[in-house]
Order: C-alpha cells, then sequence, then structure tokens
C-alpha cells in the first residue's frame, strides 16, 4: 500500500531528520570530548608523575676485612634538586654533604676503613627539594684483621670519568707527593685504569687541620703543580681547562644571569619566575681548594667585603666573616676586573701584580653570603659585569688564534 503523504508534512519530516541528525552529532562529539578530556588528563598524570632520588652505590663489597681500605662510590640524583643527603655507617653519620639551592647531583667516593669486624650497615637516604624521599641500605660483613699488626700498606682502585685521584687518595690521609710517588704513570692515567693508594702504618685518615683540596693546600699536604692528561680525569669542564680560576674537574654548579634563588641582586629585566640576578657564576668545590690567577693583573683588594650591608650570620652554611662577599680578591687587569668571593684564606695582598694565569691567591671557603663552600666568580668589563664564559671563550678564541699563527 502506497501511502500519500502531503507536501506540508514533508517540510515537517525534513526539519526532524535536521534535528535529529544534529543531536546525534552534538552527541558523537561530545563522547569524543571527553574520550579527549580522559587522554589529556592521562598524559597530564604522566608529565607530573616522578620517582624519588635515585640513588646509585658501586663498588661497594659484602664484605671486607678489619684495616682494609674500602672505598664506597656513591651518587645521588633528583631532577628537581635534593634537599638533603645523609650517609650512615651504623649509628655515625660519615657523610652529609652541603648542597647548594637547585644541586641535582651530589656524588663521593667514601673512604672507608673498617675498625671492628662485626656487620656493619651502610644507610643512605636522600630528601628531594619536594619533600621525595628514598634510602638505601646494605649491610657489610668485617671479618677480623689477619695477624701481622698495622704495617704500611696499599690498595688499588679503579678510575671512573670525572674523578680526581687527589681526591681519591686524600680522602685517606695520602697527599698528592705520595700518590705521584706511588703511581709512575698518573699524568696519563684513563677512565678504568688501577691507580695504587699507599696508606702508611698508623695512617688512612685526612692529615690533621682538615682534608685537603685537590692538589694540596691548607690541612698538611704540600701544594703540587699536576696536570692529568686525559680530558675526563680531574676535568669536568675541559673547553675552559686553560682559563679556569679552580681545577675545573669541579664544573659549574650556577651561571651568571636571571635566577630563581636569592642572590641580594633583584633582576630588574628579568622575568616574574627568576626575579633574582646572579652577578657571576658558582663552583662547588671542598673547603681549600687552590684559587689561581687567570690573567695578569695588579690586585686591587683582598680583604673581608667592607662595602656590603648585608648580614649573613643567620645563613646556613655561612662562615665569618659573614657580609656579602666574605673574604674575597680583586685583581685588576686594563678593562677587566676578576672578583674572587667566599674565600677561607687569603694568600694575595693588596698591590701584589701577577705576572700570569695560574698563579695562587686563595683557597675556597664559605664565608659571607654563602650557603656552602664555594668560589663565586665574577668578570667585569669597564666596571659591568658580564657573562664570566663569554670572556673565557675569548681567551680561548685568543689562545687559538696565536697558535695558527706561530
Amino acid at each position: 500500500m502506497i501511502i500519500n503523504i502531503p507536501p506540508r508534512y514533508w517540510i515537517y519530516i525534513t526539519v526532524l531528520s535536521g534535528l535529529l541528525s544534529v543531536v546525534l552529532l552534538g552527541v558523537v562529539v561530545a563522547i569524543l570530548l571527553e574520550e579527549q578530556q580522559d587522554t589529556d588528563e592521562d598524559v597530564s598524570v604522566t608529565e607530573v608523575a616522578r620517582t624519588a632520588p635515585d640513588i646509585l652505590v658501586e663498588s661497594t663489597p659484602s664484605q671486607t676485612t678489619v684495616g682494609s681500605p674500602t672505598p664506597i662510590r656513591i651518587r645521588v640524583d633528583d631532577s628537581l634538586g635534593l634537599e638533603r643527603v645523609v650517609v650512615e655507617l651504623g649509628p655515625r653519620v660519615v657523610w652529609q654533604p652541603d648542597i647548594l639551592p637547585g644541586q641535582q647531583v651530589v656524588r663521593t667516593t667514601f673512604p672507608w676503613i673498617p675498625d671492628r669486624p662485626g656487620t656493619a650497615t651502610l644507610r643512605i637516604r636522600a630528601v628531594a627539594v619536594d619533600g621525595l624521599e628514598s634510602e638505601k641500605i646494605i649491610p657489610v660483613v668485617v671479618a677480623a684483621a689477619p695477624e701481622g699488626g698495622d704495617e704500611d700498606r696499599e690498595f688499588t682502585i679503579v678510575v671512573q670519568a670525572g674523578d680526581d685521584p687527589f681526591e681519591l687518595a686524600q680522602g685517606y690521609g695520602v697527599c698528592p707527593d705520595e700518590l705521584i710517588a706511588a703511581n709512575a704513570n698518573l699524568a696519563a692515567v684513563a677512565p678504568g685504569d688501577e691507580i695504587i693508594i699507599p696508606i702508611q702504618a698508623g695512617g688512612g685518615q685526612p692529615p690533621p687541620g682538615g682534608r685537603p683540596g685537590p692538589g694540596g693546600g691548607p690541612g698538611g699536604c704540600e701544594l703540587v703543580d699536576f696536570r692529568f692528561q686525559h680530558p675526563q680525569i680531574g676535568i669536568v669542564a675541559p673547553e675552559y681547562a686553560n682559563v679556569f680560576p679552580i681545577n675545573p674537574r669541579f664544573g659549574i654548579s650556577r651561571g651568571y644571569g636571571c635566577a630563581v634563588f636569592f642572590s641580594g641582586v633583584p633582576g630588574t629585566e628579568c622575568p616574574e619566575d627568576k626575579p633574582w640576578f646572579h652577578t657571576g657564576i658558582d663552583v662547588g668545590a671542598p673547603p681549600g681548594t687552590p684559587l689561581f690567577t687567570i690573567s695578569s693583573g695588579r690586585v686591587s683588594y683582598a680583604g673581608p667585603d667592607e662595602t656590603s650591608d648585608a648580614d649573613c650570620s643567620e645563613m646556613r652554611g655561612s662562615e665569618e666573616p659573614h657580609n656579602g662577599y666574605g673574604n674575597h680578591v680583586r685583581i685588576q687587569s686594563g678593562r677587566y676586573l676578576f672578583l674572587y668571593a667566599h674565600l677561607s684564606e687569603i694568600v694575595a695582598a693588596p698591590g701584589d701584580v701577577y705576572e700570569d694565569k695560574g698563579e695562587l691567591l686563595g683557597f675556597v671557603g664559605s664565608t659571607g653570603c654563602s650557603t656552602a663552600p664555594h668560589l663565586h666568580f665574577e668578570v667585569r668589563r669597564d666596571n659591568v659585569t658580564m657573562d664570566p664564559l663569554e670572556y673565557f671563550e675569548s681567551l680561548e678564541e685568543t689562545a687559538s688564534d696565536d697558535n695558527d699563527s706561530s
């Protein structure tokens, strides 16, 4: 049977069909949008999800003996930055490094020499700046010492990329000159090579007065002028090795320019998320690490910061004098002025004239507005600060041009 539908009803049917299509399309779009939102949320969760600080312990034996040097390599990483790292052996805290704001990596080779038999528990705890924590516990069985008593002894340790052999040896009270004497080819050592750490009878601990910095310095060791040939040994920033004011193996912990951390200098042209301006570079290093001139020049000032009103006596890690740069040295060289800040000890004196780079002028410390031992180094051209790395690069280019023309 054929149903005859009047023309005016076709108009209604067409309109209703269109409306139904729009409704169905809207439902489909809503479903797709909801699924996309769920996917975005999943992606967002994936992006913000992160792990606790990563603790890596290398070369830790499951057993050792009393009196046997047992170096423990520890490295802790966190992508957001570390707040605290604590290493305990039994009930004693044996290592708790001072950590600079924003520092993401800490590493050490702890120079352990067991002094009693039993089971020693190595415990490492790390806390990130956002409160995430991680912990690693390692038991080590310590056997009684063999007969023979205390005597001169030596052991070998495998050197890794980024190691400073002097620093490894000084953890056991072995000075640089002693390490050089025990290793005929020390200058040529490369990652994966073994070096000999000689320990005299009754030794095994840092010398009186504190552990000296790499290459010697305060603490009972003679200062030595020594360079490793391999770019990954004793050096972290080899591109500036010839012009760096400190052993460049320590690397740069804070750069020049706008910063999120407090620097004491407002960043008038910096974005809101980086309201401070850092007028130099920071290089974290152990106290007593030697500092050197990077060019010729005349010492215009050497002593405590007498111009700063910033009193940082309540700042964690600050040592006397607590004002501004603390103990610091200024060297004028033509248009340029070089400033070394937060020193523990100053060798230079006002009026001293340096003829070349590489001359000793002081040692790393944490005086002034400092939270941990480090060098704050500034370069000023016509009394205006500039990025020290740009200056280093210009020196390297000049040296390269001189070599090409010779």
